[in-house]
């Protein structure tokens, strides 16, 4: 057992990653956590590409209080979103694919 402690502190310190936000812009994603690194404009909107997958849409502000949660079910089934501020949190939940639009 302590050899295998061991070895798992070993490996954790040796091959450590680390996680950084990435800049959003009007593209494809699909299920993950997302965190805003730079405000990416006034408004946004979501459509669901996927066909016959059910996929939640989830929002929270800087202060992990959930500003929105939307189930898109349908192709093409738009959702207009928020202002989103910069430190805010996008969760994709689902098995489909959301294009974001954000607009200037």
């Amino acid at each position: 057992m302590k050899k295998f402690l061991f070895a798992l502190i070993t490996c954790l310190t040796i091959f450590k990653t680390n996680a950084y936000a990435i800049d959003l812009k009007s593209d494809l994603y699909k299920e993950g956590v997302f965190r805003v690194d730079s405000t990416s404009g006034n408004t946004a909107t979501a459509k669901l590409m996927t066909p016959d997958s059910t996929t939640y849409l989830l929002i929270f502000d800087e202060k992990n209080n959930l500003k929105l949660i939307r189930r898109l079910d349908f192709k093409n089934e738009t959702a207009n979103l928020e202002k989103i501020s910069k430190g805010s949190i996008i969760s994709i939940i689902g098995n489909g694919e959301i294009y974001i639009d954000f607009k200037d």
